[in-house]
């Protein structure tokens, strides 16, 4: 009998340390999605403003990098679809240099207000959706 409850106690011990490490585990995973995505933000950012400079120097909309937004996209996202506004594929994001982001078709750049939008958006744990840097930002500053 007391080997049955040791038996017991020590297969409900184990449960908990699984569940603990599952939910620690979760909770590091979420984080580093977190951690990645805004840094994607941020180097897309970066060089979103080299180019916007580069543009204004050489007072050369062509040399914007990107395609057209589709207005179903920038509807969803609550942004208005100007010229200025443009889609990064692959191939845009390795032309920038950024070859490190693997996502197609994911990121959009205001290349006026040097906003950075991600389509997915991120959700945090309290159900709200965040699509851009600005507001992934805020956060990490929660």
């Amino acid at each position: 009998m007391k080997r049955h409850i040791k038996l017991i106690i020590t297969i409900i011990v184990i449960v908990i340390l699984i569940v603990v490490a599952v939910i620690i585990g979760t909770k590091q995973y979420k984080n580093n999605d977190f951690k990645n995505l805004s840094t994607n933000l941020l180097q897309i950012q970066a060089k979103a403003k080299n180019i916007k400079e580069k543009c204004v120097v050489e007072n050369n909309e062509n040399l914007l990098i990107g395609q057209e937004v589709p207005n179903d996209i920038t509807e969803n996202l609550k942004i208005e679809n100007t010229n200025k506004i443009r889609l990064l594929t692959l191939e845009d994001l390795n032309m920038l240099g950024l070859s490190n982001i693997k996502e197609d078709r994911k990121y959009i750049v205001d290349y006026e207000s040097g906003e950075v939008y991600y389509i997915d958006g991120f959700k945090t744990e309290e159900g709200e959706v965040y699509y851009n840097l600005s507001g992934i930002n805020n956060i990490d500053n929660k």
